[in-house]
């Protein structure tokens, strides 16, 4: 069978094989000696993509990032801006997302601004369920946190499945009086 890597995809399919093994053996496993043997190359190819390890975390997280921006622009296309509603369905996105990349969402948020784009374009989305104009206000601080808190409650398996929508219900209850008023 014929890899798509050796098609000059090798780029993709590395991060794909280190999203793989950082969901089943999380960050510590990732090498880029051992992508390369997963995906049947030199040593050395991977390097051509990545500088060192850290790039590669790097480009894993700003993967990340693309991936949960993406799914929240999809969710909350064609909600009303600053309702309910929208912000509803930003909650239920980031928390599907932590559910099925809890290891990529951690690993997205301790990488400590090595993907500043990626993270800043994520924040200007968040920006926008608050009506700023990209000023980091203390509204758009208790947002980020508690979105990104429920999302890390349920990547750690610490916000049971079935007390996700009340908690969503809560958190909007809250912060619906500061978005609107």
């Amino acid at each position: 069978m014929e890899r798509p890597y050796h098609h000059g995809a090798l780029r993709t399919a590395l991060l794909d094989e280190a999203q793989r093994i950082l969901a089943d053996d999380g960050v510590e496993a990732i090498t880029l000696r051992e992508l390369a043997r997963r995906a049947g190359v030199s040593h050395g190819a991977p390097q051509r993509h990545f500088a060192d390890r850290q790039a590669l975390l790097d480009a894993l997280a700003t993967r990340g990032f693309t991936l949960l921006t993406a799914a929240l622009r999809k969710a909350v296309d064609g909600h009303p801006p600053r309702s309910r509603a929208q912000l509803r369905a930003a909650m239920e996105a980031w928390v599907r997302f932590a559910a099925g990349n809890g290891p990529l969402l951690d690993l997205m948020f301790r990488t400590k601004q090595r993907t500043p784009d990626a993270a800043r374009e994520l924040f200007a989305l968040t920006g926008e369920f608050v009506g700023d104009d990209g000023e980091v206000t203390p509204l758009r601080l208790v947002l980020a946190s508690t979105i990104e808190g429920m999302g890390a409650l349920v990547a750690g398996g610490r916000l049971p499945e079935d007390r996700i929508a009340e908690t969503i219900e809560c958190a909007l209850d809250l912060l619906e009086p500061a978005l609107t008023g």
